[in-house]
C-alpha cells in the first residue's frame, strides 16, 4: 500500500469513527422506544433549579481534564506531551471508545494523537490511568456492597464470591508465573513504573471519581428523587461497580448504565424510573458531549506510520 493509499485509508477510517460515534448517539439519545426519561418531572425540576444542571455541566470538562492530566503523567515515562495534546487525546479518544466495544478504544485515541514514541509502550502506560480508576471504583463499589449487599439483591455468600472473584482478577496477573515470560519482558513500562507517579495518578483517580460521584448526587437532585443521601452514596458506588465489571458494547452501554442504576435505586427505596433519568442525563454530559467535542480531534490521530 503506498503513501496516497494510506493517506486514503487513515481519512476513511477517522470519518467512519466519527460518524458511528455521532449516529450511536443520536440513537440512544433520540430513538423512539429505547428511553424512557420522565422528561416533565425532569426539566420542572430543572426549572426551580437550574443552577444545579449548569453545576453538573461545568464539572465535566473538569473530569476530563484530570483524566488528561493522569494520561499526561503515565505518558511522561516515554515521551514528553503537553497538557493540551493529552486533552486532544483523551478527548479523541472518547469518541473512539463510543465507536469500539467496551470503550477499548479511548486507548487508540490516546496513542495515536502523539506524534513520538513506541507506541507499544505507550499502549502499555495508557492501561495505568484507566486501571487505576477501575481500582479506585471497585474499593469503593466494595465498601458499598459491604454496608448494603441488598441493594444488588445479593446474599452475603453471593457477594462474598463476587468480592473474592474480583480481588482474584487484580492480584493473579501479579503472581509470577502466571503471564508468560515472553509476554512479561514485553511489560517492563508497568513493571518499572514509579510508585510515586501511580501515586499521583491514584489521587487524581479519587478526585475523578468524586466528581462522577457529587454529578451523580446532583442529578438525583434534579430528577426529586427521595432517597437519603447516605443510602443514595451507597447505590452510586454500587451501580457504578457493576457497570464497570460488566462488558458492554457500544449500542448497550447507555442502557446498561441506566438499568443497572435503576435496578440498585430501587433496592435501595428510590424510583427506578427516577434513577435510570440521572444515569441516563450523567451519560450523555460526561460522554456524548465530550465524544462529539473529540470528533475534531479524531482527524489528527495518526492511524498509520507515514500518515502525513
Amino acid at each position: 500500500m503506498n503513501l496516497k493509499h494510506k493517506n486514503k485509508f487513515g481519512v476513511a477510517l477517522k470519518v467512519t469513527i466519527v460518524f458511528l460515534a455521532a449516529g450511536y448517539i443520536a440513537l440512544r439519545l433520540f430513538g423512539k422506544g429505547n428511553i424512557h426519561f420522565s422528561i416533565s418531572r425532569f426539566f420542572s425540576s430543572f426549572e426551580e433549579h437550574p443552577f444545579l444542571f449548569f453545576a453538573v455541566v461545568l464539572l465535566m470538562p473538569i473530569n476530563w481534564l484530570i483524566e488528561s492530566m493522569k494520561w499526561k503523567i503515565a505518558a511522561s515515562r516515554s515521551v514528553n506531551i503537553s497538557l493540551k495534546e493529552s486533552i486532544k487525546g483523551v478527548l479523541a479518544g472518547v469518541t473512539v471508545g463510543t465507536a469500539t466495544p467496551n470503550r477499548i478504544g479511548e486507548f487508540a485515541g490516546k496513542i495515536f494523537m502523539v506524534r513520538e514514541g513506541d507506541r507499544m509502550q505507550l499502549l502499555l502506560l495508557s492501561f495505568i490511568p484507566s486501571f487505576a480508576q477501575v481500582l479506585v471504583t471497585v474499593v469503593a463499589g466494595a465498601i458499598g456492597f459491604m454496608l448494603h449487599p441488598e441493594v444488588a439483591g445479593l446474599s452475603n455468600s453471593e457477594m462474598f464470591f463476587l468480592l473474592t472473584g474480583t480481588i482474584l482478577v487484580f492480584i493473579l496477573p501479579f503472581v509470577p508465573g502466571i503471564i508468560p515470560l515472553r509476554w512479561a519482558t514485553k511489560m517492563e513500562a508497568l513493571r518499572t513504573f514509579p510508585r510515586k507517579l501511580f501515586f499521583q495518578i491514584i489521587v487524581l483517580s479519587i478526585l475523578r471519581y468524586s466528581i462522577y460521584v457529587f454529578q451523580f448526587l446532583l442529578v438525583l437532585m434534579l430528577t426529586g428523587a427521595n432517597l437519603e443521601w447516605k443510602m443514595a452514596l451507597v447505590c452510586i458506588s454500587v451501580s457504578y461497580f457493576i457497570v464497570t465489571m460488566i462488558p458492554t458494547f457500544s449500542f448497550t452501554e447507555v442502557l446498561l448504565r441506566g438499568g443497572i442504576a435503576g435496578f440498585v435505586f430501587s433496592n435501595g427505596g428510590a424510583e427506578f424510573d427516577l434513577a435510570f433519568t440521572a444515569a441516563v442525563t450523567l451519560w450523555t454530559i460526561n460522554v456524548a458531549v465530550p465524544s462529539l467535542i473529540g470528533s475534531v480531534f479524531v482527524f489528527r490521530l495518526k492511524f498509520l506510520a507515514k500518515e502525513k
